[in-house]
């Protein structure tokens, strides 16, 4: 009898638990602009998806949640002068182009502060969590006979950033969020830190062997996003 009204009572609570909360599931389209320093190492824009899942309270105007997404942060070309200097004697032969590109893994855990209205519910949030960056470069030189530089440098950090937008109503029940379709656009700016990027003035190929330096830069991203979110 004692453990019948045990499970009892864990049912009932376990129920009014799934009766506050709401389920909140999205998928986006991510646009991205490099920003600062970053904007050296790709080109002006960049795009990537991110799936998310939140848990809010029905009675209060917040939801937390995780996310999880891709970007491919664009391409950079690098052309050699074609004096390079003291290098250009002791080098095996001469560099004219570097290309790179940059892809990105984010997971991040969210708050979300929003305010429901009849048709839509503005938004803004903060979050934090890891980044792995990817900087993939292929070297192309004057002696096609010797094998070219791919090199990969692989990395993660710390991320962090705000953003806000508003969230359009598609579909939603009366009085509750609850069953709702909406459609996300919105603005996040991000700060990853400490990433290694190859510096390409100082490539050289020397005795058989790749020479150069690396030096660490944050990147920073203002992005615009568009989705749909369904809430549960």
């Amino acid at each position: 009898m004692r453990r019948l009204s045990f499970l009892l009572i864990v049912s009932m609570s376990l129920g009014s638990l799934q009766a506050q909360n709401t389920l909140e599931w999205g998928l986006n389209a991510l646009a991205g602009f490099p920003q600062g320093d970053f904007k050296s190492e790709t080109d002006d824009s960049s795009f990537g998806f991110e799936a998310s899942l939140g848990i809010g309270s029905k009675y209060l105007p917040v939801t937390f949640g995780v996310s999880a997404g891709y970007y491919n942060l664009g391409e950079a070309t690098y052309v050699a002068p074609t004096d390079t200097g003291d290098q250009t004697n002791k080098a095996d032969h001469q560099i004219t182009q570097i290309d790179s590109s940059v892809e990105s893994a984010q997971f991040q855990l969210f708050f979300k502060i929003h305010k429901d209205y009849k048709y839509m519910e503005p938004y803004f949030e903060v979050m934090a969590g890891y980044q792995h960056v990817s900087v993939e470069t292929l070297v192309e030189s004057t002696n096609f006979a010797q094998e070219r530089l791919r090199e990969k440098l692989d990395g993660g950090s710390a991320s962090a950033g705000l953003g806000g937008g508003v969230a359009y109503y598609l579909h939603r029940q009366p009085e509750t969020r609850k069953g709702s379709i909406q459609l996300v656009l919105g603005a996040r700016y991000t700060v990853g830190l400490e990433y290694d990027f190859l510096k390409p003035e100082t490539l050289v190929h020397i005795d058989d062997d790749w020479q150069y330096s690396i030096e660490q830069k944050n990147i920073a991203l203002f992005h615009v996003r568009a989705g749909l979110h369904f809430i549960f």
